[in-house]
């Protein structure tokens, strides 16, 4: 199988998987039950605090040293009942498939951009050192390759924001710290420059078929 045939099959693929990713992310919401949906994160970001008390009586007195007794005296030396509270376990929630992807669209948009980062990195640097190998002549152009995949990517660190992401039923502090954000943020831009690349490739791979 030549290197094109590679190239190309290995574009399909990312671009066959980053669309539905894409679609998820956006518009994932609108693929659920909005009513039951919210009602689920509900419980999740409100766990039933609910607790119930079971009446624990002290030891008593022996019934013949309270029967020489009054009835106001015996009253006084009984102790007093002493509640224990039990809590109760919060309710379990339960997601179907979508609403569990839903649920996880940010981490498998995050996760899917790393991915894409890891296959740019391993394409950038494996594939053009070993064309460089082959073919000796080429490796001005495995450099500009280089340059360029490392042009794209700090573009997309400038571009990043470091602002602060609400995330429903996430309690963790990643989403606060600037720079961890603008790590993601740069990925998921880079991810959006692949995928515009990918789809110009493959465009003009099928245009270009007409012309020889």
């Amino acid at each position: 199988m030549s290197f094109s045939k590679i190239a190309s099959f290995v574009l399909y693929v990312v671009v066959g998987i980053t669309i539905p990713i894409l679609i998820l992310f956006y518009f994932g919401d609108s693929l659920v039950n909005t009513e039951k949906y919210q009602a689920k994160l509900q419980k999740i970001e409100n766990p039933v605090a609910n607790t119930t008390g079971s009446n624990v009586v002290m030891d008593l007195q022996s019934a013949d040293s309270l029967s020489g007794q009054s009835d106001s005296a015996s009253f006084e030396n009984v102790p007093a009942k002493e509640e224990t509270v039990v809590p109760v376990a919060a309710e379990e929630v339960s997601f179907n498939f979508v609403e569990r992807l839903v649920y996880y669209k940010m981490d498998i948009a995050i996760i899917w951009g790393y991915i894409l980062l890891l296959i740019a990195a391993i394409t950038a640097v494996v594939f053009p050192l070993v064309y460089a190998i082959v073919h000796p002549a080429n490796l001005i152009r495995s450099l500009l390759v280089l340059i360029g995949v490392a042009t794209l990517i700090g573009v997309s660190y400038l571009l990043s924001s470091g602002e602060t992401v609400e995330i429903i039923g996430y309690t963790g502090t990643d989403n606060s710290d600037p720079g961890i954000l603008k790590l993601i943020d740069t990925g998921l831009i880079f991810n959006y420059f692949i995928l515009g690349l990918a789809l110009l490739s493959i465009v003009y791979a099928e245009i270009a078929k007409y012309f020889k």
